[in-house]
This record gives C-alpha cells, sequence and structure tokens, in this order.
C-alpha cells in the first residue's frame, strides 16, 4: 500500500527535468530579447534605407516630372517598387493632383508582413521635388517589412538549429553529470552492503571527489568506528 501511495524520482530525471527547464526558460527569455532588438535594428535600418531610395527616385523623376512625362515616371516609378522593398510610390504635382503611381504586385503578402508593414513602417516618406528652389512635385514612397520578414525567417531557422545542437550538449552534460554523481555513490551502496551483511565495521568510506559526499563518508566514517569500538567492547564482555 505504501509502496502504491509513494512514487520515487530517479535522480537522473531531476536533472534532466531542472536542466530543461532552465534551458527553456534561458532560451525564451534570450529568443525573446534578441528578436526584439533585432526588429527594431531592422526597423531603424529600412526607414534610413528608404530615405536613401526616397531621394534617389527624386533625382531620376526630377526631369520626368518638370516636363509631365508620365511614362518616363510610370517606368521609374515600377522599377524601383520590382527592385526594392517597397510597396507603392505616389508622385503628385503641386496642386497635389496625382501624377503617377506604382504598387508591387505580390500575389499574396503573409500576415507577419502586414503585421510589420502596419508597425514599422506606417507612415510614408514624403519629400518635396524642386527644380531650381521651385515645387515641382511631391514624392510619397510607402516601404515594405519584406527584409525584415526574411531577416525574421533567418534568425528563426539559426534559433532553431542553434536549439537542437544545444540539447543534444545539453543531453551530454546531464548525462555526463549524472555518471559522476553515480560513481560517486557507487562506492558509498557497496560498503554499506557490505556492513550492513557481513557486519564487517572496519571498513571505511573512501575518500570522495565530491565535496559533500566527502562530509557524508566522514560522518559515516566516525559512526562506523563507534561502532566498531562498542562491538569490539562487547566482545571482550
Amino acid at each position: 500500500m505504501i509502496s502504491n501511495l509513494y512514487r520515487s524520482t530517479s535522480l537522473h530525471a531531476l536533472f534532466r527535468k531542472s536542466q530543461f527547464t532552465i534551458f527553456a526558460i534561458t532560451f525564451v527569455i534570450c529568443s525573446c530579447t534578441f528578436a526584439t532588438i533585432s526588429m527594431f535594428t531592422m526597423e531603424t535600418y529600412a526607414k534610413q534605407n528608404l530615405q536613401l531610395l526616397s531621394q534617389t527616385v527624386i533625382e531620376r523623376i526630377q526631369p520626368a516630372v518638370v516636363f509631365k512625362d508620365k511614362g518616363a515616371i510610370d517606368q521609374i516609378l515600377k522599377d524601383y517598387t520590382t527592385e526594392h522593398a517597397i510597396r507603392s510610390i505616389h508622385v503628385y504635382d503641386p496642386q497635389q493632383q496625382l501624377l503617377a503611381e506604382s504598387t508591387k504586385k505580390i500575389a499574396s503578402t503573409s500576415f507577419l508582413q502586414k503585421m510589420l508593414d502596419e508597425w514599422f513602417l506606417h507612415d510614408p516618406i514624403k519629400l518635396m521635388i524642386f527644380h531650381h528652389q521651385k515645387k515641382v512635385g511631391e514624392l510619397v514612397l510607402y516601404g515594405s517589412s519584406e527584409n525584415i520578414v526574411h531577416f525574421l525567417k533567418t534568425i528563426i531557422i539559426g534559433l532553431a538549429i542553434s536549439m537542437f545542437f544545444i540539447v543534444i550538449a545539453l543531453l551530454w552534460s546531464v548525462n555526463l553529470t549524472y555518471r559522476q554523481i553515480m560513481q560517486a555513490i557507487k562506492p558509498l551502496t557497496h560498503i554499506a552492503q557490505l556492513v550492513s551483511d557481513q557486519k564487517a565495521y572496519n571498513l571505511r568510506f573512501p575518500n570522495n571527489h565530491i565535496k559533500e559526499f566527502q562530509n557524508l563518508n566522514n560522518v559515516f566514517n566516525e559512526l562506523l568506528e563507534e561502532i566498531q569500538i562498542w562491538n569490539t567492547n562487547l566482545q571482550k564482555e
């Protein structure tokens, strides 16, 4: 009845459970921190990159805007939305009338990309187009988080591979620690069994490289010495 109520757990299982718990907590904290820092770093990089792209677009379309060459503007905008992380570009005249626009054609946008577009790149880049210090138009550019999504996927894959190797190293470490402890315990159980079976009170527990076990050995050795003296005196009497 008592054996059914009391279920013992092996030392190996306890080691695995504790080590994996520590690993899981550490991994989650480090992963979340790393992913957050990486996203905000990529956000800063993406916004700076969009500023540079906007300046480049303005330099290329300025002559076409001055002469209102819609065909040339459309082609330039199409090239940029196709080749770069840009959702859409809009060009307006001084009266805020739309001259040209280009939107990246994507079959489907992932939920993650839509979410990141809304969080990090919601506000567009707006720059004025000047010719001889006279405003001839305005450029409105919406960035895309496709590079950030690609970067995050790379991070996730890298973390998954790292986690795999960490788990292997953790299992090796747990097994090694368990074997070392069992090697330290084995002499204790062996001598304790001899003392119990053969009443060999003259035996002593050997020195142990683990400090806690050595303290336990010292206590048991003192106890065995007292029992041996008591047994010797009893036999003499």
